[in-house]
Formats: C-alpha cells, structure tokens, sequence
C-alpha cells in the first residue's frame, strides 16, 4: 500500500467522525435522552470503528521505510 494524503485525510475524517458520535452518545445519556443499553450498542459499534482505523493505520505505517531501528 502506498500511503497517500487521501488515505491519511480518510482515517482522519474517521477519527474524527467516531470521536463526535462518542461525545454525543455520553451527552444524551447524561440528558436522559438514551438508555444506557441503546448507548452501549452504538459504543460497541464505535469501538469496531476505532480498530478498522488502527488496522488501516497500522497498514500504512509498515509500508513506509524506517530510517534506523524504530524506538
């Protein structure tokens, strides 16, 4: 895979995408306006989200060179 500014700019809106549905979830549970089970659903599909975005990341860090022995 060649690491492309598209791809960044992909995971990068995903990232913030999962991040505002994360904050909304804890504000309409905290407003009454979501049951804890129905919170933990969409949580749980946030957290699916964030590992496709670090397998993806994870894809594209190991196909640029290192320059020396990584820290």
């Amino acid at each position: 895979m060649k690491v492309t500014g598209e791809e960044l700019n992909k995971c990068a809106g995903v990232a913030s995408s999962v991040a505002v549905r994360i904050y909304n979830v804890i504000r309409a549970v905290g407003h009454g306006e979501l049951t804890a089970d129905n919170a933990l659903h969409q949580l749980i599909e946030d957290m699916k989200n964030i590992r496709d975005l670090s397998e993806s990341l994870l894809e594209m860090a190991n196909s640029i060179p290192w320059e020396g022995e990584p820290e």
